[in-house]
């Protein structure tokens, strides 16, 4: 709700003699919190929100200072110090000193440094109040550098206590109780908490409104002692304290063991638009409220018996006239598992009269979302004569631990694979290994790798668990709720696939099928098989160079990819204009990237399915070259005109060629003449430092017109494995 208040001025006017207009006294600090002696008779002390008056004037030098001596029209400073003056020497506080004729804001003196005068009635007369408590605040006189101080000002939030009818006060140890309808008379009283009367009665609290606040459901109502209810609305309860005190009287319209409120004034807006208090008083004792000649609703609790993980069986206690009373038909609500959500329990029970105990089978909840909590009700009547009651308490948990879902991720050939199961609730931390789970009737070892409240992580070894196997918690294997609730008999579930599958990098390449040094296609393999079902889910991506030397992403449709018939490599074959991409390039080499970026690797984006459901990875994973050298460019120097010298050949590759494996081989290199081709070896051959030029004179003591010229053909042969790369 929205809080209105207004503030009352009310004005304790005392004149004070001040420092002479032509003499200075020195700054004082005084404590008026936890003096060393006795309390300084100047300090004042006040509740915030009031305000005091306070008149001042000054007198000649060696005149008396009484009131007929001062001085009309004389200006002199009001000391007050915050961090806006500039002849600040106390900290900054709350304090708002102003005068009193004046409602401007300029008229504080807190931010305006001007004079004062005296006018013609030869005094000043200020205002002083504080929002908020603060302490030690002095206000007085001074000429500018230094102060007389007048006045100590505290300004405190005061302080709430509760008593009995008795006048006793009530600590935490009070219980106060009645029967329903009875009247429960409790007195609330403002108290200073400071200065020499702190803890006694503060009367300056007058007519000032608090609040207390109780939830809706609540069953109290509070009156005052005319027996008019001072409930606002549901949850808001409006009192005035008057003279510092007031007494109200609680109610409640059904039992109740134990309820409290707190009482809450001098509410502050925020900066977020709501309301905060500056009092806050919690009831420090309890209320208990009982039926005459019917039981008391002790405690509840939620089972679960047939090992789901939900709960589906209740359990009350009652005490007291246990067998004096019968069940309402239709009257027994729960709100388990949200605690506000009820519903009617329609279902058997069992009552046993004599021990006061109330079973409610089959009973439908739900999972928690978080912790579960909720509230049992149970409508009574007496057997003999009229009394009815609705009795209630909270519902304990105490459901076990129990598996929700179980997904198996698989591991890579060396790796354990992942089990993450999905419990009904949080299990203790505790645990971190051992024969935790039954799988299809054996027990398994598991270690826990990541444990998130009810979803946890346990690696297991390979093979142990699969699809389709059915698993439940082993009583006696570690795993327990964190609540503290054994476990017990659970149901099994099936473990399901996540469908995780992984990546054979010794299958991943990129290729140039028609060794025209332009890549053409790809092709990615799985350490599994993989069915088209599970390749349709699966996005990749692959980066290459195009002609520019940028770097390019080929985004196939999955439909696109062609999958071997042992399900172990898919394939990918593109166009390489549809992407520009680059000639010559069979190698992958950041150095031929105009940024320097890398390429030549790829991505999968993939569905997996853990605990019922989907989450996106996302795999990158490194390629390899299948591509064979080709070569880039050729230059023939012809530069004999006599048979004896040879000419210059200059054989430029796409990449670092592996020479070592072909230096020594009798006709390599080809040539076209005439139709005719010709051979020659590598007895000239000179290899660049980086392996991708060759340099060899040819056609030595060859007739100038049987040697190659510019424009013929030229090939390579007799190289048993072909042309290796470095890489």
């Amino acid at each position: 709700m929205i809080f209105s208040f207004k503030m009352a001025l009310h004005f304790k006017l005392s004149i004070f003699v001040l420092l002479c207009f032509s003499s200075l006294f020195a700054v004082e600090k005084i404590d008026c919190i936890d003096p060393e002696g006795e309390y300084d008779q100047r300090c004042i002390y006040v509740a915030i929100g009031d305000v005091k008056g306070i008149n001042l004037f000054v007198v000649e030098t060696g005149m008396s200072l009484v009131r007929k001596n001062a001085l009309p029209n004389e200006d002199f400073y009001v000391f007050h110090p915050t961090v806006e003056s500039s002849n600040a020497l106390f900290p900054k506080d709350s304090l708002r000193v102003s005068l009193i004729n004046e409602s401007s804001k300029d008229s504080l003196l807190t931010t305006n440094n001007n004079p004062v005068n005296s006018g013609p009635d030869s005094i000043v007369t200020l205002k002083v109040v504080a929002d908020y408590a603060t302490y030690n605040s002095p206000v007085g006189t001074s000429d500018g550098s230094d102060a007389n101080i007048v006045r100590i000002y505290n300004f405190y939030v005061p302080v709430l206590k509760y008593f009995d009818k008795d006048g006793k006060a009530i600590s935490e140890e009070t219980i106060l109780s009645g029967e329903v309808g009875s009247e429960i008379e409790i007195e609330v009283r403002a108290v200073i908490p400071i200065g020499p009367k702190t803890q006694q009665l503060d009367s300056s609290i007058n007519d000032k409104d608090f609040f207390i606040h109780v939830p809706s459901s609540s069953p109290l109502g509070f009156y005052n002692d005319k027996g008019e209810s001072l409930n606002l609305n549901d949850s808001t309860v409006l009192i005035k304290l008057f003279n510092g005190s007031t007494n109200i009287i609680v109610k409640a319209d059904k039992a109740v063991d134990g309820a409290d409120f707190k009482v809450e004034g001098y509410p502050r807006e925020t900066s977020t638009g709501t309301n905060t208090f500056l009092v806050s008083e919690a009831f420090p004792g309890g209320l208990t409220f009982v039926n005459k000649g019917l039981p008391t609703l002790d405690s509840a609790s939620i089972f679960d018996s047939n090992g789901d993980g939900i709960g589906d069986s209740i359990v009350a206690w009652f005490s007291g006239e246990t067998d004096a009373v019968t069940m309402v038909a239709g009257g027994t609500e729960y709100s388990w598992p949200d605690g506000e959500s009820f519903v009617t329990f329609g279902g058997d029970y069992l009552y046993n009269e004599s021990k006061g105990i109330l079973q409610l089978i089959d009973v439908e909840t739900t999972y928690p979302k978080d912790s579960g909590e909720g509230i049992l009700r149970v409508s009574v009547e007496a057997k003999a004569g009229e009394a009815k009651a609705i009795l209630e308490a909270d519902i304990q948990d105490r459901i076990g631990a129990a598996i929700r879902t179980a997904s198996l991720i698989k591991g890579s050939e060396e790796v354990d694979d992942t089990l993450v199961v999905r419990f009904n609730k949080d299990i203790d931390p505790e645990f971190e290994e051992g024969d935790a789970f039954y799988v299809n009737g054996d027990l398994v070892f598991v270690q826990a790798i990541k444990k998130e409240g009810d979803l946890w992580r346990f690696a297991v070894e390979k093979g142990s668990v699969a699809k389709g196997d059915s698993i439940s918690i082993s009583i006696s294997g570690g795993i327990v709720a964190a609540d503290g609730n054994k476990t017990k008999n659970n149901q099994k579930v099936i473990v399901t696939d996540a469908g995780r599958t992984y990546i054979s990098n010794e299958k991943n390449g990129f290729y140039d099928r028609n060794d025209d040094g332009q890549m053409d296609s790809m092709s990615v393999g799985f350490e599994s098989p993989i069915t088209r079902e599970q390749l349709d889910s699966m996005d990749f991506r692959f980066y290459w160079l195009d002609s520019t030397g940028s770097v390019v992403e080929i985004k196939p449709d999955p439909k696109d990819l062609s999958l071997s018939s042992d399900g172990l490599v898919v394939g990918y074959a593109i166009d390489p204009e549809d992407y520009g991409i680059m000639k010559n390039l069979t190698s992958i080499d950041s150095s031929y990237s105009a940024k320097g970026e890398e390429y030549g690797y790829a991505a999968r984006i993939s569905k997996i399915t853990v605990d019922g459901k989907d989450h996106t990875e996302y795999d990158y994973f490194d390629m390899n070259d299948r591509m064979a050298p080709v070569i880039k460019t050729t230059f023939l120097n012809p530069e004999s005109k006599r048979t004896v010298f040879p000419d210059e050949l200059v054989i430029e590759f796409s990449e670092a060629i592996d020479y070592e494996k072909i230096k020594s081989i009798d006709g390599f290199i080809s040539f076209g003449i005439d139709g005719d081709w010709g051979v020659t070896d590598l007895t000239n051959a000179h290899w660049s430092e980086d392996g991708k030029t060759l340099s060899l004179y040819i056609s030595q003591g060859s007739k100038l017109f049987d040697r190659a010229n510019p424009g013929d053909s030229l090939r390579l042969e007799k190289v048993k494995d072909g042309i290796l790369d470095l890489a």
